[in-house]
């Protein structure tokens, strides 16, 4: 299947796994991918699988090791997770329940799913702090970007 014309903007990569779309302006400031349904990303319990092996993949085509590639619960609100340099990071298999994250960590990779929402990426070119936004229209309706914004705003100025 060909893969679609693109704004200039946008570009398609080629992964180890498949293709990704990275949007140029934002590759400037962070390190992202948009992926596709070449990469096999569930959630989850169970033993290590096919599931797993997509995470550690996305982790290597972000360059960061698999502990640091944050995953989110997401519930379709407007809760915020912040992770700064020097904070815990969230356990992988206890992901907390939110629809954003906001990170200044450079070595974390932060990471929502979309199916027929939007994900949203922020970027501060000034401090370095990335966000990544999941937004539904339950989440858009309640301020799921605006709130990562302020988050960002609150947590690195």
């Amino acid at each position: 299947m060909p893969l679609p014309s693109l704004p200039a903007v946008f570009r398609w990569t080629t992964e180890p796994w498949g293709t990704a779309l990275v949007c140029g302006p934002l590759a400037d400031v962070a390190t992202h991918l948009f992926t596709t349904r070449a990469l096999t990303l569930r959630v989850g319990p169970g033993a290590r699988s096919a599931q797993e092996e997509g995470w550690e993949a996305l982790a290597q085509s972000m360059g960061v090791a698999e502990r640091h590639l944050l995953r989110l619960r997401q519930v379709h609100g407007s809760d915020v997770v912040t992770v700064c340099r020097g904070d815990a990071l969230p356990p992988v298999d206890e992901a907390p329940e939110a629809d954003a994250f906001i990170s200044d960590d450079a070595g974390c990779a932060l990471t929502v799913r979309g199916a027929d929402c939007v994900p949203l990426l922020l970027a501060d070119r000034r401090t370095g702090a990335v966000g990544a936004v999941h937004a539904g229209w339950r989440g858009t309706a309640s301020g799921a970007g605006v709130g990562a914004v302020r988050a960002m705003t609150r947590a690195v100025g």
